[in-house]
C-alpha cells in the first residue's frame, strides 16, 4: 500500500522545488545553439525526403532510424516553417512528459512503494533527462533512454504479476521497442529480463508477453523497412561501417566513465544494503542499479566516449541514488521533512554534475562567427551558394550550414572512413600488416574519391575549407591525396587558394570545448561559374 502519502501542501511544495530547478535550465537550453549531431541527422532525412537516396547524398554511418525519429521536427520545418532547433525541443519535451507519466503511472499501479519513494524518484529522473542531458537534450541515446526505462519497469509488472496502469502496457512497449531499435544494443536490458522471466516461471509462457512479441515482430519489421525503403544502406553504406568505421572505435575512450559510473553504483549499492529500506524501496534500488550497470555494456561496446552515450546509464542510477538519500535522511531524522531535502540534494547534485554553461553560444551568435563571415564575403550573389568542409569531425560546418542556410557540399557528416586507410597506407608503406591489404586499399580509395568528385561536380561549392591535420592524422594532405585520381583533380582546377584562417573548438564549443588551441584551415574559392 502507498503509505504516508504527502498531503497537497507538501506535495505542491516538492513540485515547486522541481519547477524552480527547471527554470534556469529551459531558460538557458532554448537559447543554446542547436547540437551538430542532430542537426546532421535532420539534414540527412531532409535530403532523403526530397528524393535523394542515402548513398548519393547523406551517408550516414548509423541504421536509417536514427534519422527517422526525427521526422516530426524536420516535418514541422518544411511544412510549418517553424525552426528545427524549436521543433527538436518540444519533441523531446514531449517524449519526456510521457516518458515521466508512464513511470510515475507504473511506479504508483504496483501499490508497492510509498508515496514519497515515487515523488523522489519522478524528481531524480527528470533532473537526469534535463539538466542532466546538458548540451544534448534530444539526442539518440537521450530519446532511448526515455522509452528504455518505463519499458523495463513495465517488463517487472509481468514477470511478478503486479497491478497495471490501465491499458499502458502496449503503449509502453511499443514505444519503447521502437527507440530501442534506433541504438538496438541497448535491447541488452530487456532481453536480459526475459530471460530472467523464463527462468522464474520455468516454462515457454514468456513467448506470448507483450515485451517479447513487441520485440519480436518489431525487429524483423524494422529489418525488412530498411531493406525496402534504403536499400543503398544495406548494400553499400553497411558494409564500409563494418570494414572503415567500427575498427577504429578505442575503449580507452569509455574507460574514465565506466570506472565511475560502477564505482557510483558501487557505493550506492554499498549504502543500500545498511540503511534501513522498506522491502520495496530495497529492490527497487538493487534493480535500478543493476540497469545502470548493464546499460553501460551498450557504452562501452560502442566506444565512442561521446557523453550522450551515457544518458541510459544515468537515467536508471540518479534515481536510485535519490532513493538512498531519502531513506538516509528518514533514519536521521523521521519520514516527513527528508522527502524535501533529498529534493534540494538531487537539484544541487544535477547542477554540480552538469553545470549549465552559460557561455555556450546561442543561436543568434552564429551570424557573426568567423565561417559565416567568410561566406558572407565570398558566396556568389547571383546564384544559390554552398561550402565544402573538411574538418576533424562534424562539428562547425553543420551548425553553419543550418544557420546561414547555405548547403554544405558533401554527402558524408564526416570523413570517418579516412582514418583506415590513411593508417593501412602508413603501415604498407612501413612494410607492416595493415587492415586494408593493398588491394582493398586502392578499391575504397577509389570509391570514396569517386563519390566526393561527385558532391563537387553537383554541388559546385563556391568555398572550400581544408582542415590541416598535422601529425593528428598522420600528416595527411586532402588536396594530394584526392587530386591523385584524375577526375577530382579535373574538378579542382576551378579552384585558386585562399588565404588560410585560424579557428578555434573553444569559441564555436564555448565552455565545452576540451581543446583550446586554433586549428589551422586551408580556403580555396571557385574561380569558374
Amino acid at each position: 500500500m502507498n503509505e504516508t502519502k504527502p498531503g497537497i501542501k507538501a506535495q505542491s511544495a516538492l513540485w515547486l522545488i522541481l519547477l524552480a530547478a527547471l527554470v534556469p535550465w529551459f531558460i538557458v537550453r532554448i537559447q543554446q545553439a542547436a547540437n551538430s549531431d542532430i542537426l546532421w541527422l535532420c539534414e540527412a532525412l531532409h535530403r532523403y525526403f526530397s528524393g535523394c537516396s542515402l548513398s548519393d547524398c547523406a551517408f550516414e554511418t548509423n541504421p536509417p532510424l536514427s534519422l527517422l525519429i526525427y521526422t516530426l521536427p524536420v516535418l514541422g520545418q518544411d511544412w510549418l516553417g517553424l525552426p528545427l532547433h524549436y521543433t527538436v525541443f518540444l519533441q523531446t519535451c514531449a517524449i519526456l512528459l510521457f516518458s515521466t507519466w508512464a513511470t510515475y503511472k507504473i511506479l504508483t499501479a504496483w501499490g508497492k512503494l510509498q508515496a514519497n519513494d515515487i515523488y523522489i524518484i519522478v524528481t531524480a529522473y527528470l533532473l537526469a533527462n534535463t539538466v542532466g542531458s546538458s548540451l544534448y537534450f534530444g539526442e539518440r541515446d537521450h530519446l532511448v533512454g526515455m522509452a528504455l526505462v518505463p519499458f523495463v519497469l513495465m517488463q517487472l509488472t509481468l514477470t511478478y504479476n503486479l497491478k497495471r496502469a490501465g491499458n499502458l502496457k502496449w503503449t509502453v512497449f511499443l514505444f519503447g521497442g521502437l527507440f530501442i531499435l534506433v541504438k538496438p544494443h541497448h535491447g541488452l536490458l530487456p532481453s536480459l529480463l526475459l530471460l530472467q522471466r523464463l527462468f522464474h516461471r520455468r516454462n515457454l509462457s514468456v513467448l506470448r508477453d507483450a515485451d517479447f512479441l513487441t520485440l519480436a515482430v518489431m525487429t524483423p519489421l524494422y529489418m525488412a523497412f530498411v531493406a525496402l525503403a534504403f536499400p543503398d544502406y544495406v548494400s553499400i553504406i553497411l558494409p564500409d561501417v563494418f570494414t572503415l568505421y567500427v575498427p577504429k572505435h578505442s575503449f580507452s575512450n569509455v574507460a574514465e566513465f565506466v570506472l565511475t559510473a560502477s564505482a557510483f553504483c558501487l557505493v550506492t549499492a554499498v549504502a543500500a544494503a545498511f540503511i534501513p529500506l522498506s522491502a520495496p524501496a530495497k529492490r527497487i534500488i538493487f534493480f535500478l542499479l543493476a540497469a545502470a550497470m548493464i546499460s553501460i555494456i551498450p557504452y562501452y561496446v560502442q566506444g565512442m566516449g561521446f557523453y550522450y552515450h551515457v544518458m541510459p546509464v544515468v537515467s536508471f542510477m540518479w534515481p536510485a541514488i535519490a532513493l538512498v538519500v531519502l531513506y538516509w535522511l528518514g533514519s536521521q531524522v523521521g519520514r516527513n521533512i527528508p522527502v524535501f531535502f533529498t529534493a534540494v540534494f538531487m537539484v544541487v547534485f544535477a547542477y554540480a554534475y552538469a553545470p549549465l554553461n552559460l557561455s555556450y553560444p546561442q543561436h543568434k551568435d552564429y551570424a557573426d562567427m568567423p565561417v559565416t563571415k567568410l561566406l558572407e564575403k565570398n558566396c556568389p550573389k547571383d546564384r544559390p551558394c554552398s561550402f565544402f568542409m573538411f574538418n576533424r569531425d562534424m562539428g562547425i560546418f553543420s551548425e553553419t550550414a543550418y544557420y546561414t542556410k547555405i548547403h554544405h557540399a558533401s554527402r558524408f557528416p564526416s570523413f570517418w572512413f579516412l582514418p583506415q586507410m590513411i593508417n593501412a597506407e602508413h603501415a604498407i608503406s612501413k612494410g607492416e600488416n595493415p587492415l586494408l591489404n593493398k588491394a582493398d586499399l586502392a578499391y575504397y580509395r577509389k570509391k570514396y574519391t569517386a563519390m566526393v568528385t561527385e558532391d563537387f561536380a553537383r554541388d559546385k561549392p563556391a568555398v572550400v575549407i581544408i582542415w590541416r591535420p598535422g601529425k593528428k592524422l598522420v600528416n595527411f594532405d586532402f588536396v594530394k591525396f584526392f587530386t591523385a585520381d584524375p577526375g577530382f583533380a579535373k574538378e579542382w582546377k576551378n579552384y585558386s587558394r585562399d588565404q588560410p584562417i585560424t579557428l578555434a573548438y573553444s569559441e564555436y564549443y564555448r565552455g565545452a570545448a576540451k581543446e583550446k588551441d586554433s586549428l589551422t584551415y586551408d580556403v580555396y574559392r571557385r574561380v569558374s561559374p
